[in-house]
């Protein structure tokens, strides 16, 4: 059952990055994952979506950018200091531009 509902919602997943104009956030995730990898990168084929990966730490940004360096639609974000929820919202997800190194 367990295994179902995994395939069911890496499925849904992947139907909504197929949309046109999709823009995914990705907060707290290492991509370790070889299936969910596999998924997203799959999904980088749509011209459209749009994928920001918020690294916590140089070293993770370092990991990230191996992983998606031939993406164009990737933008790794990165902050002076940890990436934490307060930082994202006063540094990244602000109404004027945002700070977004390292891609």
């Amino acid at each position: 059952v367990f295994e179902e509902h995994y395939y069911q919602a890496l499925r849904a997943l992947s139907y909504e990055l197929e949309k046109p104009n999709t823009i995914f956030i990705v907060f707290g995730f290492s991509f370790a994952d070889e299936h969910i990898l596999s998924l997203i990168k799959r999904s980088l084929s749509n011209p459209t979506l749009k994928v920001y990966i918020c690294c916590y730490s140089d070293r993770s940004r370092d990991e990230l950018k191996r992983k998606f360096d031939t993406f164009d639609n990737v933008e790794l974000v990165r902050t002076s200091g940890p990436l934490d929820f307060q930082a994202f919202n006063d540094e990244v997800f602000t109404t004027s531009t945002p700070s977004i190194a390292g891609s």
